[in-house]
């Protein structure tokens, strides 16, 4: 928790700063990351109901012997091929992945 306070009062701060700096540039920024922020949201939103639907059909048991430490070789491959052909974020896939680990 104070990770998360300290990394969102540092950006805060920083944003800050640069708008006392150069307000023109920090709105353009923030133009393009709102856009950004929209295009990546449906995304987001699949995949957290897709961790959803997971969590709630899909046992412990099952997560762990597919993608856990007992898979081995075949849940390094398992993954890999789930990742080049979902081609998700990383700002989406690190969380996903964390939730399936933290399940099992």
């Amino acid at each position: 928790m104070n990770a998360l306070v300290f990394v969102n009062v540092f950006a805060l701060l920083c944003l800050m700063i640069v708008f006392v700096r150069d307000k023109e540039k920090t709105k353009l920024a923030l133009a393009i990351s709102l856009k950004s922020f929209i295009r990546i949201l449906p995304m987001v939103i699949a995949t957290v109901t897709l961790i959803g639907l997971i969590l709630g059909f899909v046992s412990r048991d099952q997560i762990s012997r597919t993608i856990g430490e007992q898979s081995g070789f075949g849940g390094i491959i398992t993954v890999a091929v789930l990742g080049a052909i979902l081609h998700i974020p990383s700002i989406v896939s690190f969380p996903l992945a964390g939730s399936l680990l933290k399940r099992r």
